[in-house]
């Protein structure tokens, strides 16, 4: 009878805890960002948070880390990022807290700076004119090295193309790079060897009566 009873109040306290998590659940708050997603580089932009009244703390994280804490003033806060720089770009997140409880985080906000590099040039092959019908290659080109490239056309995305003709290049350079240096290597070590046994030659020749 005992370990019924026991399993009883095992499967009890369970329950209890269970009814007890989901009642105290705080709901997740949500950010948004004014003006919006996409700033150009040195202008303002300000992440609004909104949650449920009784908030002590709204706490901004940029990419799993402090950002900004402020104190509760009402449902929103306004956490001002004046002005955007590459830093400051990233993926934000935000959560709360009520007396000891802390809230989920919000869902990630990504914010992009624009205007940090010069713009890339696009160019057709074989010529900006085809015939209906025909291929046509557009090549899109920058003057620094990039993980990405995005093709828009009339402002919608067309393409996303990983950079794989950059990488390659890029690789080919430090493979090349690597076997210069491996080649120098062999070099000094033929060098110091050949060394090694001459002045062994000459040793022994001294010594020779």
């Amino acid at each position: 009878m005992a370990p019924t009873l026991s399993a009883l109040l095992c499967l009890g306290l369970c329950l209890s805890w269970r009814i007890w998590a989901q009642k105290h659940t705080l709901p997740r708050p949500t950010l948004r960002a004014e003006p919006g997603l996409v700033i150009p580089h040195g202008q303002p932009v300000s992440l609004w948070y909104k949650g449920p009244p009784g908030a002590v703390w709204y706490d901004l994280l940029k990419e799993d880390y402090y950002h900004m804490r402020r104190s509760a003033a009402g449902r929103e806060a306004e956490f001002p990022i004046s002005p955007v720089t590459a830093y400051t770009a990233g993926s934000y997140q935000c959560f709360y807290q009520i007396q000891s409880s802390r809230s989920e985080a919000s869902k990630p906000l990504v914010q992009t700076v624009t205007g940090l590099y010069y713009s890339p040039s696009v160019s057709a092959l074989p010529s900006s004119e085809v015939a209906s019908g025909h291929n046509v290659t557009l090549l899109c080109h920058s003057e620094v090295l990039c993980d990405t490239y995005i093709l828009y056309n009339d402002g919608d995305r067309n393409t996303q193309d990983p950079a794989s003709q950059d990488y390659t290049v890029g690789n080919l350079l430090r493979l090349s790079l690597a076997g210069l240096l491996l080649f120098l290597l062999w070099v000094l070590l033929a060098e110091a060897w050949q060394s090694d046994r001459s002045l062994s030659r000459s040793l022994s020749r001294s010594r020779k009566p």
